[in-house]
C-alpha cells in the first residue's frame, strides 16, 4: 500500500512541475496541498516555501517541498517497524531529561539573579585564587603589521613608548596610510594563540621574547610586526582579575544555580509527599 502511495505522489509531482499551479490550484482540497495516510501538508506551508516565485521555478520548488515531505513521512512509518523496547526507553528516558532540563533552565532564569556585584567577585577572587590559573600567556597593547619600506618608522617608534591619545591618534593615522595590519587592545586581553596567529613565526620564541622585554619587532621577506606590550601575564600565573572576571562569574552563578536546583528538588519531593503524591510502601 506505502509503494502504491510513493508511486502516486510521484507521478502527481511529476504532472504538477509539467503544468504548473492551474492544475495544482484546480486540485487542492479544502486547503490540503499533500496527504500521506492520513497526514497533511498545507497550502500555506507550501507557500511559505515557494515565496516569490512564479511559473516553472514555482512548480518545481513546490514539487521538490512536497516529495521531501512525503518521504521523511514515509522514512519514519518505515522505521517505526524497527522500534524495539529498548529504543523506546531511550526515547522516553531522553524525553525526561529534555523537558527537566527546559523547566529548571526556566525557572533559573525566573528566579535564579544573573548578575554579580563586583564586592561578591572581588572576595571569591583572593579567596579562590587556585582555582584561577592562567593556561595561556595573555597581553595587552598594540600589533602593526607594515611592509619593511614603509615611510616615517622613526618617528613611528617614538610614539609607541607612551600610548597617549595624542600618540595613539598618530598611529591610527599612520596605520590607516601604511599598515598592512593593525589591532589595539589596551583594555583587552588577547591569548598568545589570538595575537600570534597573524605573525608567521614560533608562537613560543615570541612569547619567551616578551618575558623580557615590552616592545618586539620581528620580520621577513615582505614585512615588519611591530608588537608594543602594555601589560602581560604568563601561563601558570593567576589570571588578573579583570581577565578572571568572566570565569569567576561563570563559576559564581553556577553554584547558585545547582544549590537552587538541589533545594527545588527537595521542595518537590516534600511537598510531593505532603500531598500524598508520592506514596511509600515499608
Amino acid at each position: 500500500m506505502k509503494k502504491t502511495i510513493y508511486i502516486v505522489f510521484s507521478v502527481w509531482c511529476v504532472v504538477c512541475g509539467l503544468t504548473g499551479c492551474k492544475y495544482i490550484r484546480a486540485h487542492q482540497k479544502d486547503g490540503v496541498a499533500a496527504e500521506v495516510n492520513g497526514q497533511k501538508l498545507y497550502e500555506t506551508d507550501v507557500l511559505a516555501v515557494v515565496g516569490n516565485l512564479t511559473g516553472e521555478d514555482s512548480a518545481r520548488v513546490r514539487g521538490e517541498y512536497i516529495q521531501q515531505w512525503a518521504t521523511e513521512i514515509l522514512i519514519q512509518e518505515k522505521a517505526n517497524e524497527y522500534i524495539t523496547p529498548e529504543i523506546e526507553r531511550l526515547v522516553a528516558d531522553y524525553r525526561r531529561s529534555l523537558c527537566a532540563y527546559e523547566y529548571e533552565k526556566e525557572i533559573i532564569s525566573q528566579r535564579v539573579e544573573g548578575t554579580l556585584e563586583d564586592s561578591v567577585m572581588i572576595r571569591f577572587y583572593e579567596s579562590h585564587q587556585e582555582r584561577l590559573v592562567l593556561q595561556d600567556d595573555i597581553f595587552k597593547g598594540l600589533l602593526l603589521v607594515i611592509p619593511q619600506d614603509a615611510p616615517e618608522q622613526d618617528a613611528l617608534m617614538n610614539t609607541l613608548s607612551t600610548l597617549e591619545e595624542d600618540n595613539l591618534q598618530f598611529i591610527e593615522q599612520y596605520a590607516y596610510q601604511n599598515a598592512q595590519g593593525y589591532e589595539l587592545f589596551l583594555d583587552e586581553w588577547k591569548t598568545a594563540n589570538q595575537l600570534f596567529v597573524r605573525m608567521p613565526f614560533e608562537k613560543n620564541n615570541l612569547v619567551s621574547e616578551l618575558k623580557n622585554k615590552k616592545l618586539l619587532i620581528v620580520q621577513d621577506s615582505l614585512n615588519k610586526y611591530i608588537l608594543q606590550v602594555t601589560d602581560k601575564c604568563f601561563r601558570g600565573n593567576t589570571m588578573p582579575y579583570d581577565y578572571a572576571k568572566h570565569e569567576i562569574q561563570k563559576i559564581i552563578l553556577s553554584q547558585k544555580q545547582n544549590t537552587f536546583i538541589k533545594q527545588e528538588h527537595e521542595r518537590l519531593y516534600k511537598e510531593g509527599v505532603r500531598s500524598k503524591k508520592v506514596k511509600i510502601y515499608e
